[in-house]
C-alpha cells in the first residue's frame, strides 16, 4: 500500500510540474507572439512611410488546375487573373493597395490592437498615421465596404484615443453607408457594377458595427434600424436549408429575389477594371 501510494504521489508531482511547464510555456508563448506580431507592424509601416499605399497581403501563386476545382468554373476564367497567375517576380512580395481598397482598414486596425495590447507608443503614431491615411474615405460612396474600412481603423482610434474629429469622420461615413440602403429590399447594396440589379454580399454584415457605433455616438434611431432591417433580410433571404450561405443574393426593385450565386471576379472583366482603379494596387 506503501508503494503505491509513494508511486502515486511521483506520479501527481510530475503530472502537477508538467501542468505548470506547460502554463509558463504558453505565457511565453504569447509574448513572443505579441513581440513577432509588434515588429513586424513596425517595420512595414516603416518600409512604407514615404508611400501613400498599405499592405493587403503577399502575392502567392496558385495552382489554376486547383482554381478549377474548388471554383467549379473553366478555365478560361482564370488565365488572366492577378492572384490566380501572378508573373514570377511578384512571388513573395508585398502586395499593395491604395485606400479605396476593400483591406484598406485593416493595417491601421492592427497596428491599434497590438498598441492596445503593448502600450508601446510607437504602434500608437503608426496606427494614427495609417489611420490619417484614410482620411477621403469619409467622403467615398462607391461600396459598402467602407464600413470595415473605416471602423476597423477610425473606429478602434475612437476606442483608444478619442477625439471629436474621429466621431465625425465616423459619422460622416455611416451616413454615406447608409445611403446604400433601399427600404423596399430591406438592405445595404454592396456594388455598383456586375450583371445584378441589387446585388447584396454576405461580407455586407460586417459593415453594420459602424452603423451600431454610429447610433451609440448619435443617438439617432436610422443607424440602428437600418442595421437590424438589413440583418433581418439577410437572415431570411441569404441562407440555404442546411444554414450554409450564398455569397452574393441579388434583389430586384420590388424586394424579390433575382439570384442566388457566388461571384468571381475573373468573371468580370469590367469588375476587374474597376477594383484596379480604386485600389491602385502596385507591387512594394
Amino acid at each position: 500500500m506503501k508503494r503505491k501510494n509513494v508511486l502515486f504521489g511521483i506520479a501527481l508531482g510530475i503530472a502537477l510540474a508538467a501542468c505548470s511547464g506547460s502554463q509558463e510555456q504558453e505565457v511565453d508563448w504569447k509574448k513572443k507572439v505579441l513581440d513577432v506580431a509588434s515588429y513586424q507592424l513596425k517595420m512595414t509601416a516603416e518600409e512604407l512611410a514615404d508611400s501613400a499605399l498599405l499592405p493587403r497581403s503577399v502575392w502567392a501563386g496558385y495552382k489554376l488546375d486547383f482554381l478549377v476545382r474548388q471554383m467549379e468554373q473553366p478555365l478560361e476564367n482564370f488565365q488572366d487573373s492577378l492572384c490566380a497567375n501572378p508573373a514570377a517576380d511578384k512571388l513573395g512580395r508585398r502586395l499593395l493597395c491604395g485606400i479605396y481598397d476593400w483591406t484598406s482598414g485593416f493595417f491601421p486596425g492592427s497596428l491599434w490592437y497590438a498598441y492596445e495590447l503593448t502600450g508601446d507608443k510607437d504602434l500608437r503614431a503608426q496606427a494614427t498615421r495609417y489611420t490619417n491615411l484614410l482620411n477621403p474615405v469619409r467622403y467615398y460612396k462607391d461600396n459598402h465596404d467602407i464600413g470595415f474600412m473605416m471602423n476597423c481603423s477610425y473606429g478602434n482610434a475612437l476606442r483608444l484615443a478619442p477625439s471629436d474629429t474621429i466621431q465625425a469622420v465616423l459619422i460622416e461615413t455611416a451616413d454615406n453607408l447608409c445611403g446604400r440602403f433601399d427600404e423596399q429590399i430591406g438592405c445595404i447594396r454592396s456594388w455598383d457594377f456586375g450583371p445584378w440589379n441589387f446585388p447584396v454580399v454576405i461580407d455586407n454584415m460586417i459593415n453594420l458595427d459602424l452603423l451600431f457605433n454610429a447610433y451609440r455616438l448619435t443617438k439617432d434611431k436610422r443607424y440602428y434600424e437600418v442595421a437590424v432591417k438589413h440583418a433581418q433580410t439577410t437572415m431570411k433571404k441569404h441562407f440555404r436549408p442546411d444554414y450554409t450561405s450564398y455569397h452574393v443574393v441579388s434583389y430586384n426593385s420590388d424586394g424579390t429575389v433575382e439570384t442566388k450565386c457566388t461571384h468571381w471576379f475573373t468573371q468580370m472583366p469590367k469588375a476587374i477594371a474597376f477594383i484596379k482603379k480604386k485600389a491602385a494596387i502596385r507591387i512594394g
